[in-house]
């Protein structure tokens, strides 16, 4: 009983395809857009915040199950942000058309099988490059097996929709998530935001300028 993660075993997932569908859907609503390697808010022309809708969906890998602690099959999860768009450039545009979805509602994704390509971040964690559409069958180890079999046995999907929220569902999501959608974002908290950095940053500039005066009082 020493392993504090018993019953929640994680397992390494090399890069390469997996099928997988989605096992929770959450809609985050408004959020700063970021710079990917600064993580500062992206602005507009007009110094105004971006801000878009997000969307946070968990992927099990259906390809890729395991034995849990407690004698269960679980399969790897691996999550991705995506900003809400019908754009056909979009990363959620390419994820309803891998699946074969033939609208634009998200829940058209429940019970819909897609080839996730997997990467590694830099940090060696496991992240979605992209998606392609899933076969019939797929060959697992030295067995073909068919991917209406994998999806009859997958994990029921969580859905979390901010315009009918759900207090039960909520707390079910991770931490993370949860911390996100209750931090929405809007040009006020920007500007509060902003006024918080400048005030830290004149107070760490007046503080230096006591320490110098300091400096040049004390004898050597």
């Amino acid at each position: 009983m020493l392993d504090i993660n018993r019953g929640k075993q994680t397992i390494e997932v090399a890069e390469g395809q997996y099928i997988a569908t989605p096992i929770m859907i959450a809609d985050l609503g408004q959020q700063f857009q970021t710079d990917w390697q600064t993580g500062d808010i992206q602005t507009w022309d007009d110094g105004n915040p971006k801000i878009q809708d997000e969307v946070f969906i968990s992927f099990a890998l259906l390809t890729e199950q395991y034995t849990t602690g407690d004698n269960e099959v679980s399969y790897p999860r691996v999550g991705k942000t995506f900003t809400v768009s019908t754009n056909e450039k979009a990363a959620v545009v390419g994820l309803m058309r891998a699946a074969g979805a033939k609208s634009t509602n998200l829940l058209d994704l429940i019970g819909k099988a897609v080839v996730a390509d997997i990467g590694h971040t830099a940090s060696g964690n496991p992240k979605i490059r992209g998606f392609s559409r899933a076969g019939t069958k797929v060959l697992v180890g030295d067995n073909v097996l068919a991917v209406a079999d994998l999806l009859a046995n997958s994990p029921k999907c969580i859905v979390y929709d901010r315009d009918n929220h759900e207090e039960d569902v909520f707390q079910t999501l991770p931490e993370f998530v949860r911390n996100k959608i209750e931090a929405q974002a809007s040009r006020a908290k920007y500007a509060e935001m902003k006024k918080r950095a400048t005030a830290t940053k004149q107070a760490s500039v007046t503080t230096q300028d006591v320490e110098d005066i300091l400096d040049d009082a004390i004898p050597y």
